[in-house]
């Protein structure tokens, strides 16, 4: 039986404008990544990195080309389609955590949860498991202010996986972090990945996070490479 990539991409070009300026940012992008994957795209700051990872994400439209989820096209025309993919298939974790200050770490990982068919007690039940999981179980109450930045990351991170997407996009997702902080994180990351077979994709150009990648990309003047890992 055949297998196929778990995203696909095939001729994805995107541009901005800006006055009467346009800038190229994506140029004919062919790639794919497969279910278990730890794929980092690195690249300098402004090179398209977060555009890339908004496509995939579902969060930007390509101005042209391909999109395959699971081998079924994405149609970017259907924006009530789009929710429903972006809700069934993938978790996001962002640079400034994006956790909502008035909720607590379990509050915050309920949320997702909500969007879905399970009941009070699952959703309570497995916020706690996912939160002892990335090691804040004796934090369920507190609220982001009282986290530290790397303790509100593993929130973000347990709210990303709370749903069991397909695949989690991380943008800069150690960049608000001290060094120590950062490699908690990808250690983490990596745990997810292996144990529990959490597929990643990054925008990064944290080294920490770089050096971890089981498939690495350079992306560079809009276009993108596979390098060589290790």
């Amino acid at each position: 039986m055949k297998t196929y990539p778990l995203l696909e991409l095939t001729e994805i070009s995107k541009s901005y404008t800006l006055g009467k300026t346009k800038f190229q940012v994506l140029k004919d992008i062919d790639t794919s990544f497969h279910d278990g994957c730890f794929s980092v795209i690195a690249g300098p700051s402004g090179s398209g990195k977060s555009t890339l990872l908004n496509v995939l994400g579902c969060l930007d439209t390509p101005d042209q080309g391909n999109y395959l989820l699971n081998n079924r096209k994405i149609d970017y025309n259907n924006k009530r389609e789009l929710a429903k993919t972006r809700k069934n298939n993938f978790g996001f974790v962002f640079q400034s955590f994006n956790l909502i200050p008035v909720l607590t770490a379990m509050e915050n990982v309920e949320l997702p949860m909500g969007l879905h068919s399970f009941t009070k007690k699952e959703i309570q039940e497995k916020s706690t498991e996912i939160l002892n999981l990335v090691g804040l179980g004796h934090r369920l109450h507190n609220k982001p202010s009282e986290l530290s930045g790397g303790e509100q990351q593993r929130v973000a991170i347990a709210r990303a996986i709370v749903s069991k997407p397909k695949v989690v996009f991380a943008d800069e997702p150690t960049a608000n972090l001290d060094r120590k902080n950062s490699q908690n994180i990808v250690s983490l990351m990596k745990q997810l990945n292996k144990e529990h077979g959490v597929s990643f994709v990054f925008a990064s150009h944290d080294e920490a996070v770089i050096q971890a990648a089981k498939e690495l990309y350079l992306l560079e003047n809009g276009r993108l490479q596979m390098k060589k890992v290790g």
